[in-house]
């Protein structure tokens, strides 16, 4: 059977990190190694680490002399990886004990290099996995499985709940100054040259809300600059191809999502070059956006909303959008 290597990147993951390597030392796949890279944890994260490392061989601990992110960590551990498939699990998050298996499974049975379970969020208590088996997976051609990339919820952007033919996922695709989106950046680049996706509609990766949400808590202004450039950019390297409405559909609707994260904020003002900037955007292609195709005719509703603004718009905002993990 191959080698599955699952990458951990640790940053003073605290109380958090013995439970995800519990979870990760409980996965029903053989051959299995975890590489456990820490980013210059100050909080004992690496001694954890090490006494994993020490009493499971599966385990290994890399480290890096100060934290550059987790993508350089992930980077870093992908080069060490020495599995024929490679994941990436966050230091926080848990795995359900057959998520190796189960994506395994699913790529090799479609023959496909990528393969993507569900993720389900949590607070507090660890959740308890479902005792009900994988369902088979589902083969995303061409250009679907972008679409799904896009657009897909159950998809998602993050590199946590997927399994990667080694060299689909390569660390240049890791590298690059962005902080937010930066997993969706990858995929894109990932996903591009792919020829196509396993999808499994089956919960096998849980991720562990933070309870101080960015709802009511500051965000840098990189937040919004970052997933703007991300989104900008695939809409650019989408423009002529079978993708181009769907890309910018998407820009578009990214932007709809920002505005409102910015609304959401308990000091709006803050934020106010970033807001109006948006604004701008928004009313410049908001015809574009009323004739796109593409462009679900709910979002064109709250483009409308947006572009007119107030306060009740505001309040919509925080009563009824929710965010998509980053």
């Amino acid at each position: 059977m191959p080698l599955v290597s699952l990458i951990v990147p640790v940053y003073n993951a605290g109380l958090c990190l013995e439970p995800c390597l519990a979870s990760l030392a409980a996965q029903t796949h053989a051959p299995l190694e975890v590489l456990l890279v820490d980013n210059g944890s100050a909080d004992g994260s690496e001694r954890v680490c090490a006494a994993w490392a020490g009493r499971d061989g599966r385990f290994r601990l890399l480290r890096l002399e100060e934290n550059a992110g987790p993508n350089a960590a992930r980077a870093h551990g992908l080069k060490a990886a020495r599995g024929e498939w490679v994941g990436f699990v966050d230091a926080d998050d848990l795995v359900h004990p057959r998520f190796a298996e189960a994506l395994l499974a699913a790529a090799e049975g479609t023959a496909l290099p990528i393969a993507c379970c569900r993720y389900q969020p949590f607070m507090g208590a660890s959740p308890r996995p479902g005792a009900d088996g994988p369902p088979p997976a589902a083969a995303l051609a061409p250009p679907r499985h972008i679409e799904a990339l896009l657009h897909d919820q159950r998809v998602d952007y993050s590199l946590c709940n997927k399994l990667y033919r080694r060299g689909a996922l390569t660390p240049g695709m890791l590298a690059g100054p962005v902080r937010y989106n930066e997993d969706l950046l990858a995929n894109w680049q990932a996903f591009g040259p792919a020829e196509g996706l396993a999808f499994v509609n089956w919960v096998g990766y849980y991720y562990r809300q933070n309870p101080a949400s960015a709802t009511r808590h500051g965000l840098p202004p990189a937040f919004f600059a970052d997933q703007a450039a991300v989104a900008a950019r695939i809409r650019d390297e989408a423009a002529g191809g079978p993708l181009a409405a769907s890309a910018w559909a998407f820009y578009y609707e990214k932007l709809l999502y920002l505005h409102s994260m910015i609304l959401r904020q308990d000091a709006p003002d803050y934020f106010e070059r970033e807001r109006l900037g948006l604004e701008a955007e928004l009313r410049a292609r908001l015809g574009k956006a009323l004739g796109c195709g593409a462009l679900r005719p709910r979002m064109k509703l709250v483009a409308l909303l947006a572009c007119l603004g107030g306060g009740a718009y505001r309040r919509l905002c925080r009563l009824v959008l929710r965010d998509r993990q980053m």
